[in-house]
């Protein structure tokens, strides 16, 4: 149902969520992590982990959605459906929706910086926030990409077969 449009996009995807991870680890190095005190522990703890319970729900519904509209959306050129097609490759997430998906996202990476890593050693604290950051930013980026099954770097296989007269018949709905 999927193909990759570029593999420089998607090692671009993957450099970006690095970056992101990689800054973030500098927070928890040098700002943030040195600076909370033991005796709140276990409220950081306890915000983390609900902001990660939270990310989660928001992180597998965009996901779930998304591969949903995708794989209606490979369907629809499949059988030859224009309305079915121009029904389901028009939607998008509202933009208020990504922006509280973002925030929750960012909150999510920060309250990390705040969660204490019991280890001997501050690199690998820090590592343990690389991971963690990496994943987090990636998700949240692909889950963006696959907003767009026709254009972004995950896209439906069947590109090629789409008659030109639904694309532009759907660029007039998105308003392009």
């Amino acid at each position: 149902m999927y193909r990759i449009a570029s593999i420089r996009s998607l090692v671009g995807i993957h450099l970006a969520a690095l970056a992101i991870a990689l800054i973030n680890a500098s927070l928890f190095i040098f700002v943030i992590g040195p600076r909370v005190p033991q005796d709140l522990e276990v409220y950081a703890n306890t915000v983390v982990l609900t902001l990660g319970v939270i990310w989660l729900f928001f992180s597998t519904s965009i996901w779930l959605r998304g591969d949903e509209e995708t794989k209606k959306t490979a369907e629809a050129i499949d059988n030859n459906d224009k309305k079915t097609f121009l029904t389901e490759s028009s939607k998008r997430l509202s933009p208020a929706i990504w922006m509280l998906y973002f925030e929750i996202t960012l909150l999510t990476l920060l309250g990390f910086d705040a969660f204490r890593v019991t280890a001997e050693s501050s690199m690998f604290a820090g590592l343990i926030n690389v991971l963690i950051s990496y994943l987090i930013a990636l998700t949240f980026l692909i889950n963006y990409d696959g907003d767009d099954s026709l254009s972004g770097i995950i896209i439906v296989y069947n590109l090629n077969k789409i008659p030109s007269d639904w694309l532009k018949e759907l660029n007039k709905i998105l308003g392009k």
